[in-house]
């Protein structure tokens, strides 16, 4: 009886531990897309009145803003996309230098002014790593960020960053198995869908080994909610032992006072 309740409060545990990887993931979430949301109204209220295309640049540095272009009206026809006329439209995720490395990934903002198309391209793996550094689940447990063409915008591991999720693992762990996290990212991450699992890989920040993990994944929809055709998925990870020796620590903690008051009693119906 002991152990099947030790493990009934495992699965307990680890499933709300798992609720609360998927808060933070959905939080990441909400302020990446609300990032793009002020990078959206402000070019749009900039584009208004006259700007210097330098200092607007200068403005948006901190924000991620690497690079912005006018367009003469002769260019614009081939880089117009559908519906920028009515205001700023938020591209798909891009390598603007394939061949460079380390390699990086763009999402363009455009929207049209006096005749001529403004670019403002945004470095997303520069804000990705903003918006996933210093995130903490549990003890150990660290936020990734990929995208729909499963390349990493962010990760611990930085050789990992820019490269193809299914392939960088294997190039680290040959030898390990990674059909499970595998299976989730192509069937669940890369599909904008939202949940919790686990899986296994071969290490945990410093560790190395089989360690089990737990995993909650969500959608992050950076050029809103009403283009559910651009997105990423960010996840947070964490491995499940330290969730275990929580949850041991707990129940010995408990039985210890159990057996205090047990004890108590048999001393007080003694005397």
């Amino acid at each position: 009886m002991a152990i099947q309740s030790k493990r009934h409060w495992e699965e307990i545990v680890k499933q709300e531990f798992n609720d609360q990887q998927l808060i933070i993931t959905r939080n990441i979430a909400h302020r990446l897309e609300g990032h793009f949301s002020f990078l959206k109204h402000y070019l749009l209220l900039t584009s208004q009145k006259p700007f210097n295309v330098q200092t607007l640049l200068a403005e948006l540095k901190e924000f991620g803003v690497e690079k912005i272009e006018i367009v003469e009206k002769i260019e614009i026809i081939p880089l117009l996309p559908e519906g920028v006329e009515e205001g700023p439209v938020i591209t798909s995720t891009y390598q603007p230098h394939p061949t460079k490395m380390p390699k990086n990934w763009n999402v363009d903002i455009k929207l049209p002014v006096d005749g001529k198309l403004l670019i403002c391209s945004v470095d997303v793996i520069w804000l990705c790593s903003q918006f996933t550094e210093g995130i903490r689940s549990g003890k150990t447990g660290y936020a990734w960020i990929i995208d729909k063409s499963g390349h990493f915008l962010a990760h611990y591991e930085r050789d990992f960053v820019g490269a193809n999720a299914f392939e960088v693992r294997g190039r680290k762990g040959p030898l390990v198995s990674f059909t499970r996290i595998n299976k989730l990212q192509k069937e669940y991450l890369l599909t904008g869908k939202e949940g919790v699992s686990w899986y296994v890989s071969g290490w945990h920040r410093k560790r190395k080994g089989l360690i089990k993990k737990l995993i909650a994944y969500t959608p992050v929809y950076y050029a809103g909610r009403d283009n559910p055709d651009k997105y990423w998925s960010v996840a947070v990870v964490a491995p499940i032992d330290e969730i275990t020796v929580m949850i041991h620590g707990a129940i010995l903690r408990q039985w210890t006072i159990v057996g205090f008051i047990i004890i108590c009693l048999g001393l007080a119906a003694g005397t």
